[in-house]
């Protein structure tokens, strides 16, 4: 009788695969229909991918193991909450990891509090942008605006590009705000600990810089400027 042997190299790759067909297949997805909004505050730990549409709606996707049920979704006073709903059972478990795909008319705000990725392929147009982060992730957005506020605490990196007129950024974590692609013509900077801030601006720029490797990098060569740092910041012109 012939016996047939697979090497062990390929019956690890076969489970390996099978195991990864079996994960995409066990997922859950579930679309909610909206009422008008045009914040989001999301808490917990996902990726949020964000599209302009007519309607706005979200869809979630999880593990078949999660009961979606728990999360809660509602607008409060124009703002899309987003947040699970947690128990006495869940205080050694950590936040399960949603996929959010969110439609929206008007954006005007995000407040992030965990750890997330957002992303968004479409310029979001407003006269005032607020984005408030504090966790870990990473947030890419594109933004035409009069009047933009960032203000982070955590390890989270931000991504901006777009142009604004007015620019307000807090680091107090030790992340990356990243706005050389965002042009703006005024622009007032913070940053306290050992964040970075990196900013672009023609006309006018106040930087503060407090702690050991806190940072504030420019370009634009704006026309007014006034400095002020303390321990091991730095604050400096990047060409």
């Amino acid at each position: 009788m012939t016996r047939c042997f697979i090497p062990t190299y390929r019956l690890l790759l076969l489970s390996a695969s099978l195991l990864w067909a079996f994960s995409l297949q066990a997922q859950h997805q579930e679309e909610r229909t909206l009422s008008d909004f045009n914040k989001i505050e999301f808490t917990g730990r996902g990726d949020l991918f964000l599209r302009q549409g007519g309607t706005p709606t979200l869809q979630i996707k999880t593990p078949d193991d999660i009961d979606q049920k728990r999360i809660i979704t509602e607008v409060r006073d124009n703002t899309l909450v987003i947040e699970y709903d947690w128990d006495e059972d869940d205080w050694l478990d950590a936040a399960p990891k949603l996929e959010l795909h969110i439609t929206y008319p008007e954006l005007r705000g995000i407040e992030v509090t965990g750890l997330a990725h957002i992303e968004s392929p479409d310029l979001i147009e407003s006269d005032r942008f607020v984005l408030d982060v504090e966790g870990m992730g990473r947030i890419d957005l594109a933004l035409d605006v009069a009047d933009l506020e960032i203000t982070s605490a955590g390890t989270t990196n931000i991504n901006i590009s777009g142009k604004a007129n007015e620019v307000r950024i807090l680091n107090n974590g030790t992340g990356t705000i990243d706005a050389f692609r965002l042009i703006s013509q005024e622009a007032d900077v913070e940053v306290n600990g050992t964040g970075t801030v990196r900013v672009n601006t023609t006309e006018r720029l106040w930087a503060e810089a407090n702690g050991f490797g806190a940072e504030v990098k420019y370009r634009g060569e704006p026309k007014k400027t006034h400095f002020d740092k303390s321990g091991f910041a730095s604050i400096k012109a990047d060409y």
